[in-house]
């Protein structure tokens, strides 16, 4: 299934770090609008074997705790799953590639301060838009005319589709179906 705008989700994060960085030491990732109950001493996957993890919803980051040295330029992947962590995504979605989620370390070889993830997948959501509206003198079982309407919060291209599901309505697909954005 997809990712959904405020449900819990995995996390799938990569990184390649320019220097090295030690066991012991600390990768942060800053996720605001992120949410989730505090947790801590967490296992995550961390490559092929697993690290220690803590959230904290307040502060909406996550702390990876580096179980053995990273080489410079080392592919680091790391899964955060529901199962371990029921951390939700922000309710207004995930823009592509948006600055505000970052990334710092406490490497003594090279500290980093927070800096801009340069990647993020994303995530659609209308928040509380969507409204649905009838004529006022719709009447079970009868035709009526429907207004549906919605701010989305993410980019919609020409040619991708909003898909309005109406269980319990029927009728055929032979009418005008009128719609702009």
């Amino acid at each position: 299934l997809p990712a959904k705008a405020g449900a819990v989700a995995t996390l799938n994060v990569a990184f390649r770090p320019a220097m090295l960085v030690k066991a012991a030491e600390t990768v942060r990732l800053t996720l605001p609008g992120f949410t989730g109950p505090y947790a801590t001493y967490v296992k995550v996957r961390w490559n092929d074997g697993t690290a220690r993890a803590s959230w904290s919803e307040s502060h909406a980051r996550l702390d990876l705790t580096v179980p053995s040295d990273v080489m410079p330029n080392e592919l680091v992947t790391v899964v955060v799953t529901p199962s371990k962590f029921q951390i939700a995504l922000p309710l207004e979605g995930v823009r592509t590639s948006d600055p505000i989620f970052k990334i710092w370390t406490n490497a003594m070889d090279g500290p980093v301060a927070n800096t801009p993830i340069v990647s993020t997948a994303p995530v659609g959501s209308f928040m509380t838009t969507p409204t649905l509206v009838f004529d006022v003198d719709a009447r079970p079982g009868a035709q009526t005319r429907i207004s549906f309407s919605c701010v989305p919060q993410m980019e919609i291209a020409i040619g991708e589709t909003i898909t309005l599901r109406l269980p319990g309505f029927t009728g055929g697909s032979d009418g005008p179906l009128d719609g702009f954005l």
